[in-house]
């Protein structure tokens, strides 16, 4: 039997996604994905516990300045991951399944040829990158000692990253949930291990991290042979342009959030520690609150991106195969989870700000009185910063992929930089944390304007189609 007549057999009399309860399916997708999502923010916030206790804040000032290079590999992986889980399920919803399985194919291509170029990349440009990013003197040997070494883990790291969302497609939402629970706990034990038994400090931290990441790699390699909607094997594996420019378009949103992410936090590494030298809090203590958040709130957006990736699957193959109904059901559904949790962790980030800041270490209490104002500033608007995010992602999920990328693209780089710069070369240091809030709101209106238009264009009925590639 043919790959593609197989394919039909087990799929295009039944699938799932377009006939099962949209609440089902959503928990269904959703929990693994928020349970994956929070174990890969474990390996920066581990880290971030564990140096904070064993090497002190300026170990935690070290790995936020190292963090553009994994948001980096974010990008590219979530780039690959995103866009091709999206273009194979709205092929597998058209019912053309060659293309599906030729997505896969360019997708790991793609994720192991950037992964090895980046790694070599890093490892020979740490000096330079770490000065780029805003490295202070005292900070800088020990940003370097970490980032020489998570180049290592790279390439699996992003084959994790983008691989698990390809997991996720196919239907194995568990099996991809596993890959970065495996990760994350081999990082937990060794951490302490390194660390601490061994005395390496935060060449340990760096070292648990990448082990975590080889393992998580090779777990979602493993699956290659067991794609369960199409046939994949590792001859396959090559990188397609026509198939690697849909994957582009439709995971360009991930890409430029995350890209611009990173711009974003050189800007404010180094406006922090430009404005910050003249302060009482010196330029140490702002870059390290700023880490600090940044790392609580990966928690945060782990479980927003593992609701909008549950919901993902279900998007595309129904929108593909013009299911609109259903496809408004999801999102409405999408949205109402959004708000609760978002409404949640807005109140525990403005009740609960010291406790979480001390779990990252000790400090005096000037560092504790500028890291709680700038938590809870930065963390104002969390609740619109969610469904911004699940707007933003719906858009991509559809196959509007660019217009996705303007939403996160007009967030970071048109409200919010110029708002760091403006706030902290005007009013100092203790303003540059409410560019955030003002940024956040500003683009919440802009994405409620896209998906009204958006709605408002969309046929309010079914069109059935049975065609077969």
């Amino acid at each position: 039997m043919t790959q593609t007549n197989q394919s039909i057999k087990t799929l295009y009399k039944h699938n799932p996604l377009e006939t099962e309860p949209v609440a089902k399916l959503l928990r269904q997708f959703a929990i693994p994905s928020i349970i994956a999502n929070l174990a890969n923010s474990l390996y920066n916030i581990v880290d971030q516990i564990f140096i904070g206790q064993g090497v002190g804040y300026l170990g935690n000032a070290a790995t936020n300045i190292a963090f553009p290079i994994t948001t980096v590999c974010l990008a590219i992986g979530l780039l690959t991951g995103i866009g091709a889980a999206a273009n194979f399920n709205l092929t597998i919803g058209r019912k053309d399944y060659t293309t599906a399985r030729n997505t896969l194919g360019t997708a790991f291509g793609f994720l192991l040829l950037s992964g090895f170029t980046l790694a070599l990349i890093v490892f020979w440009q740490a000096g330079p990158l770490m000065a780029f990013f805003g490295a202070t003197e005292k900070v800088y040997p020990l940003s370097v000692q970490y980032v020489q070494i998570i180049a290592l883990g790279i390439p699996f790291f992003m084959l994790g990253i983008g691989g698990a969302n390809l997991v996720r497609a196919d239907g194995s939402a568990k099996y991809s949930m596993t890959s970065i629970l495996i990760g994350a706990a081999i990082n937990m034990v060794l951490d302490p291990l390194f660390i601490f038994v061994f005395n390496w400090g935060i060449r340990g931290a760096a070292w648990a991290t990448i082990i975590g990441q080889i393992a998580s790699g090779l777990f979602i390699l493993a699956y290659l042979p067991r794609f369960k909607q199409v046939d994949l094997s590792f001859s396959e594996i090559t990188i397609q342009l026509k198939e690697l420019w849909q994957i582009f378009k439709l995971g360009i949103n991930a890409l430029v959030f995350q890209l611009s992410n990173t711009i974003v936090q050189i800007v404010l590494n180094n406006t922090l520690k430009f404005v910050g030298a003249s302060s009482i809090y010196g330029a140490d203590i702002p870059i390290a609150a700023a880490g600090i958040t940044i790392k609580i709130n990966t928690l945060f957006i782990g479980v927003v991106i593992g609701i909008v990736q549950g919901a993902q699957p279900i998007l595309s193959v129904n929108y593909g195969a013009k299911n609109y109904l259903r496809v408004r059901e999801t999102f409405k559904l999408e949205m109402k989870v959004l708000a609760v949790f978002s409404l949640i962790m807005f109140i525990i980030f403005q009740t609960l700000t010291r406790p979480l800041i001390s779990i990252f270490g000790n400090g005096d209490e000037l560092y504790f009185t500028y890291s709680v104002h700038y938590l809870r500033v930065f963390l104002f608007m969390t609740v619109i910063t969610g469904l911004h995010i699940g707007m933003a992602n719906f858009l991509s999920a559809i196959g509007y992929g660019f217009k996705s990328a303007f939403l996160a693209l007009s967030k970071q780089i048109i409200f919010l930089l110029p708002l760091i710069l403006f706030l902290g070369h005007t009013y100092g240091v203790e303003q540059v944390p409410l560019a955030a809030p003002l940024a956040h709101g500003m683009a919440f209106v802009l994405a409620i304007y896209f998906i009204y238009r958006q709605f408002k264009s969309m046929p309010s009925e079914n069109i059935v189609t049975f065609t077969a590639k």
